[in-house]
């Protein structure tokens, strides 16, 4: 959410819409006043209630550092985002309202939310940016390859310039 609160604030006038889930917890509330007190909109923020078969809890990140900024080791809870059932309707009625230049579509989603993300930004004609968070997600962007042909369902393809569905990704090294 860091991100988001610091785009909005150099924007120079630029809308920003972060679309993603919390929990009913004390960090999914937390997030929610932090981003309100910076000024940043938080209607595409869905809360998940709690229940016994399904305990949401808001995606964390914890990571330590050494003198020198290095990553010494991290830990990191994103199961809220990585489930298949997240339902995508309430974004892609965002998307559809208000005909972004451009979607940033992390890869802790789960990959059929993933695709949704990008399906929606490309039906309307909204550039995407793929961020990959990691190297082990950074592959959710390349769907495997069926058994049947060896080629990936038709919904799933990237496609290649000048059909292509993903315009830039931000790796880092």
């Amino acid at each position: 959410h860091n991100v988001a609160t610091a785009a909005h604030l150099v924007g120079n006038g630029t809308s920003i819409r972060l679309c993603s889930l919390v929990a009913d917890d004390l960090a999914g509330k937390i997030i929610l006043s932090s981003l309100e007190a910076g000024g940043l909109e938080t209607a595409a923020i869905n809360t998940l209630k709690a229940n016994c078969d399904s305990p949401a809890r808001t995606a964390q990140y914890v990571a330590i550092s050494d003198k020198n900024k290095e990553l010494v080791t991290a830990m990191a809870d994103m199961s809220i985002i990585g489930s298949p059932s997240v339902d995508f309707a309430s974004w892609k009625n965002v998307i559809d309202k208000s005909k972004p230049k451009w979607v940033v579509v992390d890869a802790n989603w789960h990959e059929s939310t993933m695709y949704q993300w990008i399906d929606a930004a490309k039906e309307a004609h909204a550039k995407v940016a793929f961020e990959p968070v990691s190297v082990a997600k950074s592959i959710r962007l390349f769907p495997p390859l069926s058994a049947a042909g060896g080629s990936s369902p038709s919904s799933l393809r990237l496609g290649v310039y000048p059909n292509n569905r993903v315009d830039i990704a931000t790796p880092n090294i």
